[in-house]
């Protein structure tokens, strides 16, 4: 840091007088709409829950995206409720004002995991702090009533006084159409994400149809293939104990063939020798 930095560092440091209030500033950058808000946050009381909402967005890396919102707060640099206030007047925007508050914080968790991917994490910031939302977890906005409708009254004219109450009512109507807009863009993404949750519900239920399929079908085969292998094993056996049993047929037939031809060999050499036994009688 430069010497002329570091005094002028000094110089708005001794700004601020000990014991006063002094805010912070959370903007918010819509890059649907191109703006940046700026929300004024008292310090006084909410350090810890600011230091930890501030960790959190520090974890991401913004960039603008179309349908989302980048978030940035600077904890280095305090203003004076004076600067705070007059914010809220300047008229540079034109879907929201700057905002200034004089609440209690509530803790903010935004549940960024460290296996989110970064969009993700973008994400989850926009749906809890998206537009305003802030708010939701801060009480004491200090807004003045002529910021919320235009009453510019003359004491003279009616007809300006008509004039006015009409502006007035134009400007209720577009504060409430804007609001409502608001709304529903909020109630479209909304609905946009949880439509797309229940595409990707959709698209891995049916993979898991898909790879149960695929493991019943490979299950299957290989049950068969073990089934078939296994009659045909059963198979082969048969077989072989029937053509076993057929070799064993034909040779015992084999051998009963031979016998009896022996058998009937034999019986001539018998009477022949009768034959002759009773010759060698006669002739004695």
């Amino acid at each position: 840091m430069s010497k002329h930095e570091n005094d002028q560092t000094l110089v708005n440091n001794s700004s601020l007088k000990e014991g006063e209030k002094k805010y912070v500033v959370l903007m918010e950058t819509s890059g649907e709409e191109c703006e940046s808000w700026y929300y004024c946050i008292l310090y006084n009381g909410n350090e810890k829950n600011l230091e930890h909402l501030q960790q959190q967005l520090e974890s991401v890396d913004w960039y603008i995206m179309e349908d989302l919102s980048t978030f940035d707060l600077d904890m280095e640099h305090f203003i004076c409720e004076k600067t705070a206030k007059q914010l809220t007047k300047l008229e540079l925007n034109h879907h929201s004002f700057h905002r200034k508050f004089d609440g209690v914080l509530n803790k903010i968790d935004l549940n960024l995991k460290t296996k989110d991917k970064n969009e993700k994490k973008m994400g989850k910031v926009f749906d809890k702090l998206g537009y305003g939302q802030i708010e939701d977890y801060i009480d004491g906005e200090d807004i003045d009533a002529e910021d919320l409708t235009d009453n510019h009254s003359s004491d003279d004219d009616k007809s300006d006084k008509s004039d006015t109450s009409d502006q007035s009512n134009k400007s209720d109507q577009s504060d409430q159409s804007n609001k409502s807009n608001k709304s529903d863009k909020q109630s479209d993404k909304q609905s946009d994400k949880q439509s797309d949750k229940q595409k990707n519900k959709q698209s891995d239920k049916q993979k898991n149809k898909q790879s149960d399929k695929q493991s019943d079908k490979q299950s299957d085969k290989q049950s068969d293939k073990q089934s078939d292998k296994q009659s045909d094993k059963q198979s082969d056996k048969q077989s072989d104990k029937q053509s076993d049993k057929q070799k064993n047929k034909q040779k015992n037939k084999q051998n009963d063939i031979r016998s009896s031809k022996l058998d009937e060999n034999s019986i001539p050499s018998m009477l022949m020798s009768k034959n002759l036994s009773k010759f060698s009688k006669k002739t004695s």
